[in-house]
């Protein structure tokens, strides 16, 4: 796993997984899903016409213009003062399996950011440590913007 400081959308993204958090609720309107809509709006209108369909630990792969677009159901609603931390590790730790079982299968690196940490409230040490276990032998980049 390495890290590159910059924005993951000015970078070529062709030929590789590019995983996220979701939540579970259909949304799509703040973070980095706002610059992932306008780069991947196939993608991101798969998730919004069928998120209904899926559950916490669930992944929705889908390839739009040679990227892989990985939508992990790894938040439970929004993040507010009644929930500051939708963030499910179990459910995240999950999708990230099925992210790693996918990315083995088809040979494609991952390239991603520091997802959960914001919007989803989780603190990146345990998410770190969770991608530590499950993409331990995978190309894995991630982008820090900041």
């Amino acid at each position: 796993m390495i890290y590159k400081q910059g924005n993951i959308f000015l970078t070529d993204l062709t030929n590789c997984i590019l995983p996220h958090q979701t939540n579970n609720l259909g949304l799509m309107g703040a973070g980095f899903v706002v610059p992932l809509l306008k780069k991947f709006p196939k993608a991101c209108q798969v998730y919004l016409d069928t998120f209904d369909q899926y559950k916490l630990g669930d992944v929705i792969f889908v390839e739009e213009k040679s990227t892989v677009i990985a939508h992990m159901f790894g938040q439970n609603g929004l993040i507010g003062k009644n929930n500051p931390h939708p963030t499910d590790y179990t459910a995240l730790r999950k999708c990230l399996q099925q992210v790693a079982k996918y990315a083995k299968k088809t040979g494609l690196p991952i390239k991603t950011i520091k997802f959960s940490c914001g919007l989803g409230g989780a603190s990146w040490d345990v998410v770190e440590s969770i991608i530590k276990d499950e993409w331990k032998d995978l190309d894995v980049t991630i982008y820090i913007l900041e």
